[in-house]
């Protein structure tokens, strides 16, 4: 099968691997159909696709990626409406706001999106650790630091 969406172009996927989420997402609730597409081979960015509606589009990460040592702290009946029984099925991703200025793009952590990779059943929910937010920033230097880096 494929998708078409104006914002990352045509995306081929098998519909097995379509995650289902109940409750939508947090200001989406009314779309429950995505997918999950590489962002690229040089970055560890990906693209959460409605097939609800193709023209939303999340980027998303694993947020290890972003925070060394991230906890992943959440009640016990997330992971029950997940249908999770090891901790190896479960898939977090944070996603991310990307501004005109990319060295402000930064990551929601407070409301992370899992994903059960074995029954593909997906949910947003709120992460409990006071050290996270909702805009953890990504790249932690600043931007004349990033500059002479470049």
């Amino acid at each position: 099968m494929e998708v078409l969406s104006s914002r990352i172009g045509r995306i081929e996927y098998r519909s097995e691997e379509t995650i289902w989420f109940e409750e939508g997402l947090y200001g989406f609730e009314h779309l429950h159909r995505f997918i999950l597409a590489q962002g690229g081979a040089e970055t560890f960015f990906h693209y959460l696709i409605s097939l609800d509606d193709p023209q939303v589009v999340f980027v998303v990460c694993d947020p290890k990626t972003v925070v060394g040592g991230y906890v992943l702290s959440i009640q016990r009946r997330e992971y029950d409406a997940l249908g999770v029984k090891a901790p190896e099925e479960l898939l977090t991703f944070a996603i991310a706001t990307i501004p005109e200025r990319i060295e402000d793009m930064t990551v929601n952590l407070l409301g992370p999106v899992l994903v059960n990779a074995g029954n593909f059943k997906g949910r947003q929910v709120i992460d409990h650790n006071p050290d996270y937010s909702t805009k953890h920033r990504v790249f932690s230097a600043q931007p004349a630091q990033l500059a002479a880096a470049g």
